[in-house]
């Protein structure tokens, strides 16, 4: 184990990277709630068909809801893991051994976090390829990194370091004493000025350079992605045989044309580069999956963790060492993917589906003649709740006031009548006062109902309308 005065090196040296082990926990347990909120908010939606079939947009409510919380729960257990990230102090004296460093542009911080973001929107573990790259190089210490300055949450994978303005000082007392040098392809000065002193500092056995991933659905835009990634990485040989040239070397180092589906170039003797990498399964839906994500880093990383444990290569080492890796169509991401097919379904089905299977039963179907202030009453039963559709249609030139009651307001209604004053209520969903002709709906709970017609009572004078023809139906969908 280091002793405390080695340590030194690694401490924080500005106030930066929020850490709270307590909050952290706090964070994943309502992150999983959310998550485990989604199955409670799809059965409510398969049980409320009813009042599903009452809004044409009823059903879109609930994914809305659901993918809400699928995203709040994600981006909670994302920040959890933020808050528990352990101090680059803390890390290498619990290793007992020399850590890895870890030397990148604080632009790819911002895109592992995307990345991260596309793999749990496709069903993938909630890991950033940092934290794949940390486990991948755990046999040889854990990884560590300078912090971006000003960040408010750590970053998840390396532990972080936060420095000040003598940065350079504490980067290059990292790099010496580090076991291996991982540097992620990028453009900044800072990371140049990195490479520089690298080349100049350690052999070139203990320097590794990882190159960005493939990652998503073999289309169109994969291959953009791809074409993008490959010209990055002619950006990024071209800087580093200038910055090689700059750090003292005659014609620089140069680095391979392609990369390919390598992951890594390490090198030998002379600065000759490797390529590290994988051959991907002809069958594939997805680039690879978290599971062989995982397996193909350790695996490429085989010779330089026995390099730097034995200090020997292995005695069947390849130039270009290759790993061929399994289909990656983990039963765990079909699942995922059934989940959100079988929610969208459902939205679907009580939306769309079943409401055109339904047939149409008519409860009414009358034709009226009102006058002299009287008109036709008509009743009608419904055995439980159901969505009705009322259609008047009145002749041109009448008005008509319409009242839908129930069997208790039936009553009231009654006694107003009888005395000629008083109030009574009705269905304000589905009544109309002076009007025409209309077509509404509504969801009515079970019980006995009333549809009451009349000519509408001028209020000035208290006479009534003129009489009027129409024709009027009550009908529901079973």
């Amino acid at each position: 184990m280091p002793k405390r005065d080695d340590l030194s090196k690694y401490a924080d040296t500005v106030r930066s990277g929020r850490r709270s082990r307590t909050r952290g926990w706090t964070y994943r347990w309502l992150g999983y709630l959310l998550l485990l909120g989604v199955i409670p908010t799809a059965l409510m939606q398969l049980t409320m068909r009813d009042s599903v079939r009452g809004s044409e947009y009823l059903g879109f409510v609930f994914v809305g809801a659901a993918a809400t919380m699928l995203l709040l729960g994600f981006l909670l257990v994302l920040r959890s893991n933020q808050l528990k990230a352990v101090s680059v102090t803390q890390a290498v004296s619990g290793a007992g051994g020399r850590p890895v460093m870890y030397l990148r542009s604080f632009t790819t911080d911002r895109l592992n976090i995307l990345r991260n973001v596309g793999r749990a929107l496709n069903g993938s573990e909630l890991e950033t390829d940092e934290q794949v790259l940390a486990d991948a190089v755990s046999p040889i210490g854990p990884l560590i990194a300078i912090g971006r300055p000003g960040e408010r949450f750590a970053g998840l994978g390396a532990s972080r370091m936060y420095v000040g303005d003598d940065w350079k000082q504490r980067v290059l007392a990292v790099i010496k004493d580090a076991q291996l040098v991982v540097i992620s392809i990028g453009d900044s000065q800072g990371l140049w000025w990195e490479v520089k002193n690298v080349v100049q500092a350690i052999p070139p056995r203990r320097v590794l350079i990882w190159v960005a991933p493939k990652f998503g659905i073999r289309s169109f835009m994969t291959t953009t992605r791809t074409n993008a990634r490959e010209a990055a990485y002619r950006t990024f040989a071209e800087r580093f045989k200038g910055a090689t040239v700059e750090a003292g070397g005659a014609g620089g180092i140069e680095l391979p044309d392609q990369v390919d589906d390598n992951r890594f170039i390490w090198f030998g003797d002379g600065w000759r580069p490797t390529l590290l990498g994988v051959k991907r399964h002809p069958l594939a839906l997805w680039r690879e999956s978290p599971k062989t994500w995982k397996r193909s880093l350790r695996e490429c990383l085989h010779p330089v963790i026995m390099y730097l444990q034995s200090a020997q290569l292995p005695p069947d080492e390849p130039t270009d060492r290759k790993i061929r890796t399994e289909t990656p169509l983990s039963l765990r991401r079909v699942l995922y993917i059934l989940v959100g097919v079988a929610i969208l379904a459902m939205a679907g089905i009580n939306s769309f589906v079943l409401p055109m299977m339904e047939t149409e039963r008519r409860l009414l179907d009358e034709k009226f003649e009102s006058a002299d202030g009287v008109g036709p009453e008509y009743t009608f039963t419904l055995q439980r709740e159901a969505k009705i559709t009322l259609a008047v249609a009145v002749q041109a030139g009448s008005m008509l006031d319409v009242y839908l009651m129930s069997a208790e307001d039936k009553k009231t209604y009654d006694e107003a009548k009888r005395v000629l004053v008083g109030t009574f209520h009705y269905r304000r969903a589905l009544s109309r006062m002076s009007t025409s002709s209309f077509t509404d709906s509504a969801i009515l709970p079970a019980g006995t109902w009333w549809l009451i017609v009349r000519p509408p009572r001028i209020p000035s004078s208290g006479a009534v309308g003129e009489p009027s023809r129409g024709s009027l139906s009550v009908s529901t969908r079973d």
